[in-house]
């Protein structure tokens, strides 16, 4: 008897989203393409606001992309597939929505001090002469320890340099539902160091942040 199909896009060995042999065939489970990250990249509803719903489905390609070829040779980290994808779309945004203000958004991830001579990588950075520089962290995932994460440096960052000089914001492709209350209260614990957490798939979005941006980049403090 053909045993049971472990997975929906199976065409015998062959996967019918990536048109690649399945490399998880012989353990019999779902890759996190089809199992996790599609079903939430894809979640895009009808009152998703424009700037989260762009960043969506730009991510979708180079995603794909990055998975066929992880598909050729899955012993190599997962982590650069998906991140990759969105920290590009993430910051050719920040650029496209930030220009008209004279904003300079780093094309890469870029070296920050935070305290002394300890540094992070900062996903992107965004810079006006006279203004706040705001620090912004990419997430596949947001969750506890996330948040954690990012407010930790947060904390040292502005502690060192001030908090009227910084602003730190994280943005996650894909809200944790199941910790949602966990994940606002902590967030608001962690005010004012870390300055918001925005989703593409969830409330408060991405736009809701563009807006922010702008209206810190458009006045002096």
């Amino acid at each position: 008897m053909e045993k049971e199909k472990f997975c929906d896009a199976l065409s015998g060995k062959t996967c019918t989203v990536v048109h690649e042999d399945c490399f998880r065939i012989n353990e019999r489970k779902p890759c996190e393409y089809n199992k996790t990250y599609l079903p939430k990249f894809t979640d895009i509803r009808a009152d998703t606001p424009p700037i989260a719903r762009k960043a969506s489905e730009a991510i979708l390609k180079p995603f794909l992309a990055n998975w066929k070829e992880h598909a050729h040779n899955h012993k190599a980290g997962l982590k650069r597939v998906v991140a990759s994808p969105v920290e590009n779309v993430l910051r050719d945004i920040l650029k496209a929505e930030l220009a008209p203000l004279n904003v300079r958004v780093s094309d890469k991830g870029e070296v920050f001090n935070i305290w002394g001579n300890n540094k992070i990588i900062a996903d992107a950075t965004a810079k006006k002469e006279g203004f706040p520089t705001s620090i912004f962290s990419f997430k596949t995932w947001i969750g506890n320890e996330q948040i954690r994460e990012t407010f930790a440096y947060a904390y040292l960052a502005k502690t060192w340099l001030g908090q009227k000089n910084l602003r730190i914001y994280e943005i996650g492709v894909i809200h944790t539902d199941t910790e949602t209350k966990t994940i606002e209260s902590l967030i608001k614990v962690c005010e004012p160091y870390l300055d918001g957490v925005f989703y593409l798939t969830a409330e408060p979005y991405l736009d809701e942040l563009i807006e922010k941006l702008k209206e810190t980049y458009s006045k002096r403090e």
